[in-house]
């Protein structure tokens, strides 16, 4: 009870990503967007406690204090935080490449979720950006979700956004020891439930894979499931690709973290 109390009075407070090393009576110089919205849209007046976090798992409560000339303002680090906000699940989810609306959806609903990594894999069906400049600018917008999903939610680590990837180049990515799942509409021997229940314990690391808009082609199945990847089905109902690894990873976090 004294921990969730000690959450619940956290998340009263402001919070704020910061760039550095926290350390009590050390000063952090916020960027002009970020000063604003403290200053201006939030009116936090010099004095005022909020909390601050790295997004490496490191959290303080800071002083509000000045804005410098430029119109940045200073904060002054208190001292830090010991909550545990993290699961202790290592969650990965890795979104086969889809529409911008729904792309950024399950960017911000797995972040929720506590994922600890977000990747991005290029598929046959997925639609690739027109242009570089296009696909650095959406680049840049997914990290600024995540990141803001993160201090929204009350998360001390931002996941990592990581990829996109060409399938030959991700299939070695996670590690052999880790439980590999391909959600695969077509899969109606073996459902998620199954693949559970079968384990002697709980894991640790959990990847998930889900195919784009229309699903994987069935020859990308083939080459993951020659690389050790399990394929599951959700049921007799076909999810779309922004429900179902968000579905699953509710699931995994019931099951073995700590959602619920």
């Amino acid at each position: 009870m004294v921990r969730h109390a000690a959450l619940r009075r956290s998340m009263t407070r402001p919070r704020v990503l910061v760039r550095g090393t926290l350390r009590p009576g050390s000063f952090l110089l916020l960027d002009k967007k970020e000063s604003r919205r403290l200053s201006r849209v939030l009116r936090l007046n010099p004095g005022r406690e909020l909390l601050v976090f790295d997004g490496k798992g490191a959290e303080a409560r800071a002083r509000v204090g000045r804005l410098d000339q430029e119109g940045r303002l200073i904060l002054e680090v208190i001292n830090l935080e010991s909550l545990e906000r993290e699961p202790h699940l290592n969650l990965s989810l890795v979104q086969g490449l889809a529409k911008a609306p729904k792309m950024e959806w399950v960017l911000q609903k797995a972040t929720e979720l506590g994922v600890a990594r977000l990747g991005v894999l290029s598929c046959k069906r997925s639609v690739p950006s027109a242009s570089r400049s296009q696909e650095t600018a959406k680049w840049s917008r997914w990290l600024k979700i995540i990141e803001e999903t993160s201090r929204q939610c009350g998360r001390s680590r931002v996941p990592e956004l990581a990829g996109p990837w060409e399938l030959e180049e991700f299939i070695n990515v996670p590690e052999p020891q880790a439980l590999r799942l391909v959600l695969w509409e077509a899969e109606s021997e073996k459902r998620l439930k199954d693949v559970v229940s079968s384990l002697k314990e709980a894991p640790k690391d959990v990847w998930v894979v889900v195919g784009p808009e229309g699903g994987f082609e069935s020859w990308e199945v083939k080459k993951l499931l020659q690389a050790g990847y399990v394929a599951v089905g959700l049921g007799p109902r076909i999810l779309r690709t922004e429900t179902a690894g968000v579905a699953v990873l509710a699931l995994l976090q019931f099951l073995y973290g700590d959602l619920g």
